[in-house]
């Protein structure tokens, strides 16, 4: 995941921390995770077309 402008919080199960623009992270499958823009700002997050099973939405503001 890149934050390519703006700040946005990260929070996981064990944590969470800001980002800033262009901090990036890394994670791997089944890692619980989610991003909430503090500013305006565009994320990209990058993962393989084949690991769409394993997305699960614990919380989503936008009713996915």
């Amino acid at each position: 995941m890149i934050l390519l402008n703006g700040t946005a919080h990260l929070s996981f199960l064990n944590g969470s921390k800001t980002l800033y623009a262009l901090d990036k992270t890394n994670f791997g499958a089944g890692f619980f995770h989610r991003h909430t823009a503090i500013t305006d700002c565009d994320l990209l997050e990058v993962e393989p077309a084949n690991s769409k099973l394993d997305v699960h939405r614990f919380k989503d503001a936008y009713g996915r």
